[in-house]
């Protein structure tokens, strides 16, 4: 484009990442009239597509080195559901249960940026891109019931398992790294002198931290899943041949995405009891229970995450008229101040459970307490 200064060959108006395409779905249901089914159960299947366009990363934490970085490609995803809903017992209850298969293609993701700098300490940033594959299997059921007419009970559960089908060429994350850089000292049988120079830098960078590290053979198995990090660049990349495999990249494969827990289950019941006449009382309790999940989207970071069976719970008391016209209620959130926890054989670096901005702590993290006015205007 041109200016008061001239052409500019590299500014992003010049570079043409625009994409158009679209999104669909077939859903197709069946509800059976007569008999035992007649009218209270309802059988769909459904077939989806979907589109995110792509999009520019413009954010100070990605820290794109490249014009080409700062641009990422569309995400298509492809999705296919089973499921049934209807009522029973009488009406008294009502229920989903749906069954699900997700196949995410170029998914706009973040990862891991490993910038080492041998004179100082290793500084993790993150960057976005697109993630080669991930593939997103579940079951979801949902069930309510009025117990009484005062009282009704609520209870969900979802069975998830998410990984990415292809990932590779993302960064490492420190303790990747450190990982690595352990066992390739330990075993330097078939090492290039590149990786030996490498691991011989990022531990030498540890200063007297080093004796507090373990042994390859301590070291968990994430950290060195599909080959560990590499110390140095592939063949490939130092031929042309191919953009993966820079120093300090991972192959993420196989590794299950950030937020994604395996199960949840919720459990939550409302008893309503009327007073002075035209008005009523109403308690609300809710909880849950989760599965382990890794809470740094960036660099899938376990040394600070849910552990599993993590769980949580709010409650509230409210008052106002039976016709809804109006409301008061108190409530407590976060009974159990379910936090994340820090686990220190995952970090090598040995950085604490402090981490920068401390990501991963939030609102959430911490017990509240609150008085809310609503009023419903009809």
């Amino acid at each position: 484009a041109g200016g008061p200064f001239g052409s500019c060959d590299t500014c992003v108006e010049d570079i043409d990442q625009g994409a158009t395409d679209y999104a669909s779905q077939l859903v197709l249901s069946y509800t059976p009239n007569g008999g035992a089914l007649d009218g209270n159960h309802t059988f769909y299947g459904k077939y989806a597509e979907g589109f995110k366009g792509p999009v520019t990363d413009t954010g100070t934490s990605t820290l794109p080195t490249s014009i080409d970085e700062i641009y990422f490609t569309p995400e298509y995803s492809k999705s296919y559901e089973l499921g049934a809903r209807g009522n029973i017992l009488d009406g008294q209850a009502r229920y989903s249960l749906t069954g699900h298969m997700t196949r995410f293609t170029d998914l706009q993701a973040e990862a891991a940026v490993s910038d080492f700098d041998p004179n100082d300490i290793i500084d993790q940033q993150g960057v976005s891109l697109n993630a080669g594959s991930v593939k997103v299997d579940g079951v979801e059921l949902n069930f309510d019931m009025a117990v009484t007419d005062r009282l009704v009970f609520n209870f969900s559960s979802s069975l998830m398992n998410a990984r990415y089908g292809e990932f590779d060429g993302t960064g490492c994350t420190d303790s990747e790294i450190v990982a690595a850089s352990i066992v390739a000292l330990e075993n330097p049988a078939g090492r290039t002198a590149a990786e030996l120079a490498s691991a011989n830098s990022v531990l030498g960078n540890m200063a007297e931290l080093r004796a507090t590290l373990p042994s390859a053979s301590a070291i968990p198995e994430e950290l060195l899943i599909n080959g560990g990090c590499r110390l140095a660049d592939t063949a490939e990349f130092a031929a042309g041949d191919s953009s993966i495999g820079e120093e300090f990249t991972f192959n993420r494969a196989g590794l299950e995405p950030a937020f994604a827990p395996d199960y949840k289950i919720v459990l939550g019941a409302t008893y309503t009891l009327p007073v002075l006449d035209d008005y009523e009382i109403m308690l609300n309790a809710q909880g849950y229970i989760e599965d382990e999940k890794t809470v740094l989207a960036d660099i899938m970071d376990k040394s600070r995450m849910y552990n599993a069976g993590h769980w949580d719970a709010n409650l509230m008391a409210g008052f106002g008229p039976q016709d809804g016209t109006w409301q008061f209620a108190a409530y407590v959130r976060n009974l159990m101040e379910d936090r994340i926890v820090y686990n220190q054989e995952y970090d090598l670096t040995r950085a604490g459970m402090v981490f920068t901005d401390d990501r991963g702590i939030s609102k959430a993290s911490f017990r509240g307490y609150g008085v809310r006015f609503q009023y419903f205007f009809k």
